[in-house]
């Protein structure tokens, strides 16, 4: 942890870049998440049978949020990100 913050110290425009980064991917995956499973509803609803585990084995590779779990954690990743941007620019002012 300590070697973790003395990288912040001396680098803080790189934490801020990695967090800027890593904020705007994780929100693009979550809104991508679920605008995929509001069309899996919408598939499942015309067709009146589940289909999310096919949805789910299709998509393996793919690393979209289709579950509660990968839902919390994409979210997680964009507060991280955004703490990380957030904490960088009260370092650059020392």
């Amino acid at each position: 942890m300590e070697f973790l913050l003395q990288i912040l110290f001396a680098c803080p425009k790189c934490w801020r870049i990695f967090g800027g980064l890593l904020a705007s991917v994780s929100s693009s995956f979550l809104f991508a998440g679920l605008a995929m499973m509001r069309r899996v509803d919408r598939i499942e609803a015309r067709a009146g049978t589940s289909i999310a585990q096919h949805v789910e084995q299709a998509l393996a590779s793919v690393p979209l949020p289709t579950t509660a779990l990968g839902f919390a954690f994409a979210a997680f990743c964009v507060v991280l990100g955004l703490g990380l941007v957030s904490l960088s620019k009260q370092v650059e002012k020392f």
